[in-house]
């Protein structure tokens, strides 16, 4: 099979070493690539719609993150209303794009949150630096809406849409956010970007 993923960072680079054991993977990003990517990975800085030939699958692992100012409140009006326009944007559009490249079927799966199915406990926040603005909150929630709107949309041929919304994932984030994230999972741990693939 071949695959095509976009975002190369935490999640979307272990996922591409696991698939290219197997399958033949593009891996592409718009930066170069900050984690070991394997030689059996095509890995690609740039535009990601362009297309070599027949592909089975699209994931697209990315994380639009809004270019805030230091100062910027992360409350502000504009900035929530730019981030939330960010992200649908690339969720839209890349869609769109899997639609093309797997016209005659194939899987096309987008990365959504656990927030985008419940709101966070902002108890688990206090005494770190970190914050989980609604932005955030309301793109997800509408990735998953979009991703069964394509689904319908697309169920007279044999291209299956899927989102998934996983649990937080670690990657060194603040002691005190972790243990008390920790404290309030099933088996005591965040989720390993491995446990995705």
């Amino acid at each position: 099979m071949k695959i095509k993923i976009i975002g190369a960072g935490l999640v979307g680079s272990s996922i591409a070493n696991n698939l290219s054991i197997n399958h033949q993977v593009e891996l592409w990003d718009l930066n170069p690539c900050k984690f070991k990517i394997k030689k059996e990975v095509n890995f690609n800085i740039g535009d990601y719609t362009k297309t070599q030939g027949k592909y089975d699958g699209f994931i697209n692992c990315t994380y639009p993150f809004y270019n805030k100012k230091a100062s910027e409140n992360m409350l502000d009006h504009s900035r929530v209303v730019e981030s939330i326009s960010t992200h649908f944007d690339n969720y839209y559009n890349s869609l769109q794009f899997a639609e093309t490249i797997l016209k005659e079927g194939g899987s096309c799966i987008l990365f959504s949150s656990i927030y985008g199915l419940k709101i966070p406990n902002y108890q688990i926040y206090e005494k770190t630096n970190m914050f989980t603005g609604p932005d955030y909150i309301a793109a997800k929630a509408g990735l998953i809406k979009l991703v069964e709107y394509f689904a319908a949309k697309n169920k007279k041929i044999p291209l299956r849409f899927n989102c998934v919304s996983p649990g937080g994932i670690f990657n060194n984030q603040d002691k005190n956010f972790v243990s008390k994230y920790t404290s309030k999972t099933l088996y005591g741990e965040m989720l390993n970007p491995a446990d995705l693939d």
